[in-house]
């Protein structure tokens, strides 16, 4: 059976793009790697951050829809996002949150892992877990952040489920991650590598159903090496009775998607492409890329999209 070594990306929405921005480049100290728009809407934005080069286990990605309404919280989506930070790092990132007037609150996670909790501008919950994890991550090093407290790619996260949106069987057959165990109602699953090895359910029966829209994620993706990895994963997931897409090209990646029991979106997405296929590395996130079935309406498609002013040029 195929394994899928963790976490690819996860993909969220936001109400404002600047202030996105600003707080996942200026605060986090995450790469804007990409400025493009949504593949099937062009448009709304599509943003992307990570490391330096946006490594699998790295992206962090926003769609942005003008006046899109707030989701809800609630049962059927994915709870928190979770990064892991070097051990001693806590102190750092307190000072930091206090400068930039973010949301912090320190916690002890199920499983023992100090964590700082924060929120974005939307309000997703983002978790910041010292941890000591394979380095697999490119370094910044143009960034605010130093090395040594630096983001090392994702930790994991934690998903909502529903009464009867059990996903055990997608994850365990379908992706084969390893079950670790059960805490305090969470329940954890290992992939195979860093960054992005972990993932948790809870259930959540009594929440009411989550809604979509700025401040949600809207999907999280798991790595495949190549297509004919992508496509042995998809087949897997469709030997469980659950409907897959085809291979989607996502111009960075390729991609299969296909909807859980959870009512939360998955995608499989490869490794194998990656984000300087359109962009030099020394300049990921300072031009508006098109995806090339849209190429044509570029001077449409950039005189309705908000414009961006990133941190890394500002004093």
């Amino acid at each position: 059976m195929i394994k899928t070594k963790g976490l690819h990306h996860i993909t969220a929405i936001t109400s404002d793009p600047q202030a996105n921005v600003d707080f996942y480049e200026g605060f986090l100290g995450q790469r804007f790697i990409k400025r493009t728009v949504n593949f099937d809407d062009p448009s709304a934005y599509h943003l992307y951050y990570g490391d330096a080069v946006g490594t699998p286990g790295t992206a962090l990605t926003f769609f942005y829809w003008a006046g899109i309404p707030d989701g809800t919280r609630g049962s059927g989506e994915v709870d928190s996002i979770y990064y892991a930070i070097p051990p001693g790092s806590i102190e750092y990132w307190k000072q930091r949150a206090e400068t930039f007037l973010v949301i912090q609150e320190e916690k002890q996670l199920p499983f023992g892992e100090t964590c700082l909790m924060i929120k974005d501008p939307d309000g997703p919950k983002i978790g910041l877990v010292e941890a000591t994890v394979d380095d697999a991550v490119q370094h910044w090093a143009d960034g605010p952040i130093p090395h040594e407290h630096s983001l090392r790619g994702f930790y994991g996260t934690l998903l909502n489920l529903p009464e009867g949106g059990s996903i055990t069987p997608l994850l365990t057959v379908g992706l084969v991650y390893s079950e670790v165990a059960t805490k305090d109602g969470v329940t954890r699953y290992e992939a195979t590598s860093w960054p992005g090895k972990f993932l948790a359910t809870k259930p959540c029966p009594d929440m009411p159903r989550a809604t979509q829209g700025a401040g949600s994620i809207h999907h999280i993706a798991f790595q495949a090496e190549t297509d004919a990895e992508l496509m042995a994963l998809g087949k897997q997931v469709q030997n469980l009775g659950v409907a897959t897409t085809g291979l989607i090209d996502r111009q960075y990646f390729h991609s299969v998607y296909f909807m859980t029991p959870a009512s939360i979106l998955f995608e499989i997405a490869t490794d194998d492409i990656g984000f300087t296929i359109d962009e030099p590395a020394d300049e990921l996130g300072e031009h508006l890329m098109i995806p090339r079935q849209y190429e044509h309406l570029r001077t449409s498609i950039e005189a309705h999209l908000t414009p961006l002013s990133l941190p890394r040029h500002k004093k």
